[in-house]
Order: C-alpha cells, then structure tokens, then sequence
C-alpha cells in the first residue's frame, strides 16, 4: 500500500474508516478499516489513465450501503459496496 490520501469519510458510529488514496504508478485504492475489529480492505479503482491527477478530484460519501467516490460537484464516479467490496458504475 502507497501513495496519497485524497479523501477520507467516516461512518457515524466510527467503525468504519474510509480513505481514498492517489498511488502514482499503480492506480488509486480506497482503504477501508474496521477500527472494531481491526481488519482492513483495500480496493483497487479501476482507472486506465497513467496520470492520476484527476483523482484529486475526487471525495468519499456514505450512500447506505455503499461508499460513493464522487467528483467534487457531487456526481458519483463509481460506487464501492461496502460488503462484497464490489465496484459498480452508478
């Protein structure tokens, strides 16, 4: 695991740390962990790009049971199930 926080949300009761991350190199990843149990996740995004600026970007939101990586203006980008960790385009 490397590279840069962009984007970080938190669930209410704060077991759950979300944390986008730019990793140049390779491609952006969001680590989740589970403060409770002390498991961890990290889930690759899908970006064909080389340049991975754009990822700055980019912000975390809880959308029932799915994180949101959404653009800045509020549109989102892709959805990351928080169970499965599947992505899914909105």
């Amino acid at each position: 695991m490397q590279g840069w926080a962009v984007s970080r949300v938190t669930t209410a009761d704060g077991r759950w740390v979300y944390t986008l991350y730019a990793n140049p190199g390779g491609y952006p990843f969001v680590h989740a962990l589970d403060t409770v149990d002390g498991v961890a996740h990290c889930v690759g995004l899908p970006w064909k790009a080389t340049d991975q600026t754009a990822v700055y970007n980019f912000t975390l939101a809880l959308k029932g049971r799915s994180l949101a990586v959404r653009w800045h203006d509020g549109r989102t980008w892709r959805l990351v199930n928080r169970t499965s960790w599947r992505i899914s385009k909105p």
